[in-house]
């Protein structure tokens, strides 16, 4: 479990709408990853505190997906 903040390139916290983003995604969000064991494989869950309808509109949902596939990738050719 993390908490992921909205920051410059400094690290210092920063407004989201600050950097054009959606009014309604919040300055701090909590991610929490589980990883289970299923037949053999692992599973990796993530879950974020914000609903799936402000994830996908804001493009949060598929920077993730692109994330974790890139990760998998990483994984398989190693």
């Amino acid at each position: 479990m993390f908490t992921l903040i909205n920051a410059d390139e400094h690290g210092n916290p920063i407004i989201p709408t600050e950097i054009g983003m959606d009014p309604d995604w919040p300055g701090e969000t909590l991610v929490t990853v589980t990883l289970t064991e299923e037949n053999g494989k692992t599973r990796l869950r993530l879950r974020q505190t914000v609903s799936q309808e402000l994830a996908k509109r804001t493009g949060a949902h598929p920077s993730w997906l692109q994330m974790l596939n890139k990760m998998k990738t990483m994984l398989t050719l190693n």
